[in-house]
């Protein structure tokens, strides 16, 4: 055998490579080991399944159904929908000239703007993020099918010069520093990935090169304005004005045609006065973000196959910084952060000084007041753009649940029925379409209740207004009517006392309820059946006829003062979540009673005292008994299956048994290893679920395994098994539609692709609010209002969970911005704590509404303490006051700032947990603390408790039972790690070899 050097280096180089790939892959695999239910998730596979043994059972073990015979039909239905909210959904808010429609016989238009190769079809971060691009169709393929055919010139501009290279914005801040966002990060033909905010080419240049083209493309032109939003940060001060680049596109599109419509692509509320005053801008329409589908909906609102009937979910404002909460929104920090050594989780705080004041009910409030004269309510402080008084006309520009139609309605206030015995009234209101087209309209029901004596000696705030209820028609035919009767809910009228009653309650005096296209509508209606006219101070003269008046003659402090169960007295939970708490005296929250006084500029410099200094900066937590027996762990005396206790009541005797079973080990992984997962507990034969966010959609595919109820077989297109469930137009979109039937349908679909993926929770929908146009997460979030998105979830929730998929609510609570999210000290009054941020979540919740099973709490702080223990937050109101039965889930789980301890005994079920160290919670620690093992069981009850009674106990029976399988991933890793393995034992065995034959032949050599 001929043994050469270089063979031996050959195979002592293959050895040395295998075995150090070996090694790399060996701790991949170790990691990966620790991380294995995560990696499942990822990837939608599981280490263990739950098979039954044939015992000759004959009832079905599929406890949830779909109503799809097959993925595509699925997926069909999906796509429809996603079609139907974005045409009911947007906004037309401007019409003249009846720019709009421009007819379904084919027409030929100029679309200036980036978004007009590359809309914003949905946030770029976080849960409400397309994931399949592929998905989407784009606007170019819409707008062809639809019969609207783009210029071609201006459109491979933007193709092949507009992107990347000119898309650049600077942005001045609130300190006045510059930040330059652009150019885009990547371009994938037509859908490119863009900076956030606001980001348009300079295409002034082009112009002359284009203006040949318009005459073939002169039909109408349509400039596009988009803004984009994302996860982890706002957008910067100044951004929802018109760009320079913008304005460019604008005056172009004015000077060369004689239709120019505007079209508004974003959920950030765009400073927009300019385009409602200009007389050469025909048509303005709002579309939010449309997801993959959406924009059908859009090009059949353009020529008119569907009419517009979508209205406002926010507050278009003259100036997006003129609301009271702009003024204490973004970054503060305590004067005293670096000498106590605050940290980046303690160092933050917001002063929600604006109180119930948010959106509409600022703006509409202080209009009322400077009709009657009332608060000095036309005093300088708080108006925009340097005025010495303030006036409505000035302040907004559209109002809150304004919308046109192609069509007119009138609509009748025909009955108010009040039934104080039940809390509770029927509105019936007749819809006559009375234009040449058929429409849908939307009937909005607000109510006024009395701002009285009591309420300003004890810092009570009243509206002026406040939407209480609403619905939508159906298509209404020109001359055809229909009569809805909406029923409220009292409990959403009374007040909140946080001073003295210390609970809701309901004053006598003069109520009204009222009907509207939008609060201001309503309120001047109210205004006219209190006798008001324009000559008094009014925009316009309202109809009295559309308002009803209520009075009640006697206070009931009583009745409204109990929780969900009727027994729970309804009490102050979170006073110190007010600054003045800690430090009495120092805010001074906003007042009717009188606006100049309690107008704040914002609240900089405040001090963390040194009692609120230990909730910013450790874990509060006393450790119970070290005697643990009273509580049993692993216990062989019963051995009862998980789903026994399918449809059994929360408090059944049989759950002590179930939960004995457990061993400390699996208790603390259940709780602490729950990223978009939770783990099999083999002693009670629970085979674990796979959960996910979020609000467009499940981040999932369909479910290709071949022993789940619902699955795909490979037999389906590359399009289905390519599927992802992130697909639908933003939540702010299906809020702007006022339609119940279609956030029915929106829950319809979460459950159905609960089904199909295999994915059993949901962390949607967003219930937190536009607290500004500028945070960078309001298109996961519906709206400004809270009842419009306390029943738009309650809807979603309710009908998602009827197909056996958990709705978990999020960010709850207190998370309306990103700046700063992760820990900041959020202060707040009571009164404006329940009436706004945590009433847009209570229908989400309440047993006899949305009935949620599941909520992801949020990164931020109540008062000093973080939410994930605040136990105030999460028993108290959450649990005792709402009835709430199923569990909680911390946001991307950080141990520093969630703490371990506190947090598991304080309401907190589960923590997010992909890569912080929460082992502190283990067999060791749960066997010597009696507090810390309560609060550990008592989370995995409910755990148990939501995940027995949904979905992912379909085809599971009582005599099932848990083995453990391979995943393809761990295989995988397995059958490489065999190969080097055997690689690296082949070389080292033939370098040997190699090398006794080289030795060998030397000697011989030098024997000779």
């Amino acid at each position: 055998m001929r043994v050469t050097g270089s063979s031996q280096r050959l195979w002592h180089g293959l050895t040395t490579t295998s075995c150090c790939l070996l090694a790399v892959v060996l701790g991949g695999t170790s990691i990966a080991g620790t991380m294995e239910a995560r990696i499942n998730s990822i990837f939608g596979t599981q280490s263990s399944k739950v098979v039954s043994v044939n015992s000759g059972e004959t009832e079905s073990r599929v406890y949830f159904q779909s109503g799809f015979a097959s993925a595509q039909e699925l997926v069909d239905y999906r796509e429809n929908l996603n079609k139907q909210i974005e045409a009911e959904g947007s906004v037309l808010l401007k019409n003249e000239n009846n720019a709009l429609p421009l007819g379904t016989g084919g027409v030929n238009v100029t679309v200036f703007g980036i978004g007009g190769v590359s809309p914003v079809y949905a946030g770029a971060q976080g849960g409400g993020v397309i994931k399949n691009t592929d998905q989407i169709v784009p606007i170019y393929q819409v707008f062809t099918e639809s019969g609207i055919h783009i210029n071609e010139t201006v459109r491979e501009w933007y193709r092949k010069t507009g992107i990347p290279e000119n898309c650049v914005i600077d942005s001045t801040g609130r300190d006045g520093s510059v930040t330059t966002s652009g150019p885009w990060d990547n371009e994938k033909v037509e859908l490119a990935t863009r900076s956030r905010g606001a980001l348009e080419a300079d295409a002034s240049a082009a112009f002359e090169g284009w203006r040949d083209s318009y005459s073939s493309y002169g039909d109408a032109a349509i400039v596009m304005l988009c803004r984009l939003e994302g996860e982890g940060s706002d957008l910067e001060e100044g951004s929802l004005s018109i760009t320079k680049e913008e304005q460019a596109l604008i005056d172009e599109a004015k000077q060369n045609f004689d239709k120019v419509i505007v079209i508004l692509n974003g959920s950030a509320a765009m400073e927009i006065e300019p385009l409602k005053q200009d007389p050469d801008i025909d048509s303005i329409l709002w579309i939010g973000e449309p997801g993959t589908h959406g924009l059908y909906g859009v090009a059949d609102i353009l020529t008119g196959r569907e009419p517009p009937s979508g209205h406002l979910p926010d507050t278009y404002a003259v100036s997006s910084v003129s609301s009271p909460a702009w003024q204490n929104a973004g970054s503060f920090t305590f004067s005293n952060a670096e000498a106590e050594n605050l940290g980046n989780y303690g160092s933050y705080y917001l002063v929600q000084a604006e109180g119930i004041y948010l959106g509409y009910k600022y703006y509409e409030t202080r209009y009322e007041d400077c009709v009657l004269g009332a608060g000095s309510a036309d005093s300088a402080p708080g108006a925009s753009n340097g005025s010495d008084s303030w006036n409505y006309d000035d302040e907004v520009s559209y109002g809150f649940g304004y919308g046109l139609s192609y069509t007119t309605f009138t609509q009748t206030l025909d009955s108010v029925e009040v039934d104080e015995e039940n809390k509770s009234a029927a509105v019936t209101v007749t819809v006559t379409n009375t234009g040449t087209t058929a429409g849908k309209d939307a009937v909005q029901i607000y109510a006024q209740s009395p701002y009285t004596d009591y309420d300003r000696a004890n810092q009570i705030e009243k509206a002026a207004v406040q939407l209480m209820a609403f619905d939508k028609t159906q298509t209404l035919e020109p001359g055809e009517s229909e009569t809805l009767t909406i029923d409220i809910d009292l409990k959403y009228l009374a007040s909140y006392d946080y001073k003295n009653a210390k609970t809701y309650i309901m004053e006598a005096g003069d109520y009204y309820f009222s009907i509207g296209n939008g609060a201001h509508d309503a309120l001047n209606h109210i205004l006219a059946a209190k006798g008001m006219t324009s000559g008094e101070g009014m925009d316009y003269d309202g109809n009295a006829g559309n308002a009803y008046h209520w009075s009640k003659t006697d206070s009931d402090m009583e009745n409204y003062s109990f929780a969900f169960d009727g027994e729970t007295k309804i009490t102050n939970q979170l006073e110190d979540a007010d600054y003045n708490y800690w430090k009495p005296g120092t805010v001074t929250y906003l007042s009717r009673n009188d606006w100049s006084g309690t107008w704040s500029d914002g609240y900089d410099g405040l001090e963390a005292t040194s009692e609120m200094i230990p909730w910013l900066t450790t874990e509060i937590y006393e450790a119970g008994s070290s005697d643990t027996s009273p509580i049993v762990t692993g216990s062989a005396e019963t051995s009862y299956n998980l789903i026994t206790m399918r449809g059994a009541a929360y408090d059944d005797e049989l759950w002590e048994s179930i939960l004995n079973q457990m061993t400390a080990d699996e208790m603390a992984q259940l709780v602490t290893d729950a990223c978009e997962h939770t783990t099999p507990v083999a002693t009670i034969n629970y085979g674990g679920s796979l959960d996910k966010d979020g609000p467009i959609g499940y981040d999932a595919k369909f479910n290709t395994d071949t022993e789940a109820v619902y699955h795909i077989d490979g037999t389906e297109s590359d399009y289905i098994r390519n599927y992802n469930f992130t697909t639908f137009c933003t939540e702010p979109v299906l809020a702007a539609s006022f339609n119940p039937e279609l956030a029915k349908e929106r829950g319809r679909v979460n459950g159905e692709d609960s089904h199909w993926s295999g994915y059993t929770e949901i962390w949607a929908p967003g219930c937190n609010l536009h607290r500004t146009p500028y945070s960078g997460r309001n298109y996961e979030y519906f709206s400004e209002d809270a009842m419009l998105t306390n029943l738009m979830a309650a809807e979603i929730c309710a009908e998602g969970q009827r197909y056996g998929s958990v709705a978990g609510p999020k960010h709850f609570a207190f998370n309306d911005q990103e700046t700063n999210r992760q820990g900041v000290a959020t202060f707040m009054n009571e009164q404006a704590a329940r009436e706004i941020q945590l009433r847009a979540f209570e229908g989400a919740f309440l047993p006899d509404e949305g009935g949620s099973m599941g909520t992801m709490t949020a990164f931020n702080r109540v008062g000093v303490t973080h939410v994930t223990y605040s136990e105030p937050l999460q028993v108290s109101i959450l649990r005792d006051e709402w009835g709430f039965e199923g569990y909680t889930i911390t946001d991307f789980a950080f141990s520093d700032l969630m703490y371990p301890y506190a947090s598991i005994t304080s309401g907190t079920n589960a923590f997010d947990n992909m890569i912080s160290d929460f082992s502190a919670i283990n067999a060791e620690s749960l066997k010597n603390d009696l507090t810390l093992l309560s609060g550990v069981r008592e989370s995995c009850h409910r755990i148990l408790y939501t995940y027995v009674n949904s979905n992912a106990m379909n085809g599971v029976s009582s005599n099932s039972t848990i083995v453990r399988v391979t995943p393809w991933w761990k295989a995988a890793l397995n059958g490489i790690s065999i190969a080097l393995a055997a690689l690296a034992a082949v070389s080292f065995i033939l370098y040997l070899v190699n090398t006794r034959i080289l030795v060998r032949n030397r000697r011989n050599k030098e024997g000779k």
